[in-house]
């Protein structure tokens, strides 16, 4: 992959995206292949690792810390 993002075609074109991962530092990251000019895309974070917003999401349908923590202690999540 190095060796992808490292060609100078790649780079003319602009179809690598660095972003700031907190556990891997800086990724690259393939851009949005077409570039609209009224509604152009950006990639500013990579994908959530697994389970990262899990008792965000439990949170906001109504589970409270308790139960949350209930359901990592017995492995559901």
């Amino acid at each position: 992959m190095d060796e992808v993002f490292a060609d100078p075609q790649v780079q003319h074109l602009g179809t690598a995206a660095a972003i700031d991962h907190s556990v891997r530092g800086e990724t690259q990251l393939v851009a949005q292949p077409v570039k609209l000019s009224r509604t152009p895309a950006l990639i500013y974070v990579s994908a959530p690792d697994a389970g990262e917003h899990s008792n965000t999401i439990l949170a906001e349908i109504g589970l409270s810390e308790g139960e949350i923590a209930d359901l990592r202690t017995r492995n559901v999540i």
